[in-house]
This record gives C-alpha cells, sequence and structure tokens, in this order.
C-alpha cells in the first residue's frame, strides 16, 4: 500500500499520471490530445491542466514514445483532486486501457517563471521539503531557429540520468514535439538531485549554455515537495522512499 504523507492543512497540490499503453490502444491515446479540455471539464478546484505526450527512451528526444502520456493538473487542494480521480470517467478510461500507469502529488516549494503566460502552481509557503523526497519540473518553450543546437546539448546532459543514485523516476514529456518540452524527475533527496545536477559536467554545461545562448522564448522551473507516489512502472512498482528496500 502506498504510503501518503499529506499536510493536515489546506494547501494547493500537483499531480502527475503517467500512462503506458500497449499497441492497439496507442491510437486512442494520441487521439485524447486533443479531446482533453472537454473531458476534463471545469470542474471545482481545477487551476492548470496539460495532456502531454512524451519522447522515446526517458524522454530526452526528439523522437515520440507513442506508448506514454502524462497528465499534470494543478489543484487548490487534495480532496479536490482526489474526488476528480474518484469520479470523472475519462481519467478511469486512461488508466483502464493501459497497462501500468504511475503518480506523484506533489506541494510546490519553488515555482519560478511561465508556463503558456502563467505559472500554474501556487507556492506552499508552509511546505518544507528539508530531507524528504522532491521533485523537480522543468519547462520551457526552445526557439525553432536554435532547436538543434538545444538537442545537441540536452542529449549529453540527460545521459547518465538513470543511472544517478537517489533517483525515483524520470521522464522528459512536451505539448508539442522539439519545442515545448517539460522534464519531471523525482528524487528521494534534495542532496541527491543536488548530487546529479552540479556534479555532471554535461549538465553543468547545458545550464551555462542556456545561460549564454538563450534557447528558450519561456521557461519554468518548479520544486515540490512529494507527498504521494502509487502504481507501477516498467514492471517495478513506484513507492514513496521509506517504502523502497
Amino acid at each position: 500500500m502506498a504510503v501518503n504523507i499529506y499536510p493536515t492543512i489546506k494547501m494547493a497540490i500537483s499531480a502527475f499520471l503517467y500512462f503506458n499503453f500497449p499497441k492497439h490502444n496507442r491510437l486512442w491515446a494520441f487521439q485524447q490530445m486533443g479531446l482533453v479540455k472537454n473531458k476534463i471539464g471545469n470542474p471545482e478546484g481545477l487551476t492548470f491542466s496539460r495532456l502531454m505526450g512524451t519522447g522515446n527512451g526517458n524522454g530526452f528526444s526528439i523522437l515520440p514514445d507513442f506508448s506514454t502520456y502524462c497528465l499534470l493538473m494543478s489543484w487548490e487542494d487534495k480532496a479536490q483532486l482526489e474526488n476528480f480521480r474518484a469520479s470523472n470517467k475519462w481519467l478511469a478510461a486512461l488508466k483502464e486501457k493501459s497497462f501500468e500507469y504511475c503518480v506523484f502529488y506533489g506541494a510546490a516549494i519553488i515555482a519560478k517563471g511561465s508556463w503558456s503566460g502563467q505559472n500554474p502552481f501556487q507556492v506552499n509557503e508552509n511546505e518544507q521539503h528539508g530531507e524528504k523526497a522532491i521533485m523537480i519540473l522543468t519547462r520551457a518553450s526552445i526557439k525553432l531557429f536554435k532547436a538543434v543546437r538545444f538537442w545537441k546539448t540536452a542529449a549529453k546532459a540527460s545521459k547518465d540520468i538513470n543511472a544517478s543514485k537517489g533517483l525515483i523516476f524520470t521522464k522528459g514529456m512536451g505539448e508539442l514535439p522539439i519545442v515545448r518540452q517539460a522534464t519531471l524527475s523525482v528524487w528521494k533527496s534534495a542532496q541527491a538531485m543536488k548530487n546529479y545536477a552540479y556534479a555532471n559536467e554535461d549538465h553543468l554545461n547545458a545550464i551555462k549554455k542556456t545561460r549564454e545562448l538563450g534557447w528558450y522564448s519561456e521557461e519554468l522551473f518548479a520544486r515540490f515537495s512529494l507527498l504521494h507516489a502509487e502504481g507501477n512502472w516498467l514492471g517495478k512498482p513506484v513507492k514513496m522512499p521509506n517504502e523502497l528496500s
């Protein structure tokens, strides 16, 4: 059973739901990209949502992965999110037609920048990650004339992340191939994330070039405390760190 570490006070919460579809349901899954607004509707408490495709492998690829999709939703509080998950028939169909799925809940600690002209994550000032597990979300609109150079650098920076100690999950996703990209990574601790981010030479080089070359027309960085994890991914159970052996 997944362990929940929910705050005792009302606070904004974001959910990342990943679905992996078998071949015979992949066309159906792809079609949902154009239907998501109608299928979700306008439930009380929902402040932001996106259904995104993913890249091949760990997601850091210009080649699409038509088997995997990510639904991101931000809510005013957990009760509204849980009610939606329990009652929305379209969400139930996503789960039913996939052969595995995983879910991560997070409370934003830091959220800087914008996504389609807004910052969709309400920072919870009372939430401190300390030694808790964290999630890191980066999202950017890449300038088309700089996309080739960006992807060459990004591929090098991401090649070693799956072997990083303390990594629980990672997958790149996006609203549009090549030019509107996001990445979620889930870590056992902030220190584990820093060990990768600041000790990996290719990753440091990518950060430097981003500042120097101005690849993005828009960007966002968010850090979340990991509150809840459930499901299965790549044949293995997804768990909170205190459940991992």
